[in-house]
């Protein structure tokens, strides 16, 4: 069985709670809750596995992203 972190993310309007999460280099969970009015999903942008490195993630609904619901993924071995 793969080691496996879990990270939890808030999708609010126009912010993720936290914006940046830090999780080792081996299978992440990402465990999302919508607390806004709208629509959410998050989005790595990278394919996985991820290795070590800094990651942007985002809501890719609309223009939600370039409205504030975006942050970063840190990665570290």
């Amino acid at each position: 069985m793969p080691l496996q972190d879990t990270v939890h993310i808030s999708l609010k309007n126009f912010s993720l709670d936290p914006d940046n999460v830090t999780g080792k280099a081996r299978t992440i969970t990402f465990v999302l809750q919508n607390e806004g009015r709208c629509t959410h999903d998050l989005r790595v942008e990278w394919q996985i596995p991820l290795p070590p490195g800094t990651y942007r993630i985002l809501c890719p609904v609309s223009n939600h992203a370039d409205r504030g619901t975006n942050g970063a993924l840190k990665v570290v071995s």
